[in-house]
């Protein structure tokens, strides 16, 4: 084998063992770049519920605390939220706001429709 060639090859490996440390150095990190994630998993927003109570449940990742409509709420250790609030006549406006120990947030938005009267047969 000649020098030429065993640098070539030294050069090839060196540069394979450091795409292989970034590719896992940035898969075991990349819940710090992307910021905290929410996920509504149920209600639907815009949906009409009739019930007197929405059951909300969501999923997260990422993240530090939780809140809906500026009230704290926990999540299991998968991060599974699971909320049963009361809901007023009419339109109902909801906020959840997750934050991660970098003080980033990211926010869900959705609305529910409670009817005033409900019909029953």
């Amino acid at each position: 084998m000649t020098r030429t060639l065993k640098i070539i090859m030294s050069a090839a490996l060196a540069l394979a063992f450091l795409a292989l440390v970034g590719w896992y150095f940035y898969h075991q990190t990349e819940g710090l770049f992307r910021g905290p994630e929410i996920t509504l998993l149920e209600p639907v927003s815009g949906e009409t519920v009739t019930e007197p109570v929405v059951n909300i449940k969501g999923a997260t990742k990422n993240l530090q605390s939780l809140t809906l409509n500026g009230f704290t709420i926990t999540t299991n250790e998968n991060g599974v939220f699971n909320e049963v609030r009361p809901l007023l006549p009419g339109l109902n406006v909801w906020k959840i706001v997750g934050t991660d120990r970098f003080s980033r947030s990211n926010e869900v938005k959705f609305e529910i429709f409670h009817p005033t009267t409900t019909t029953t047969e």
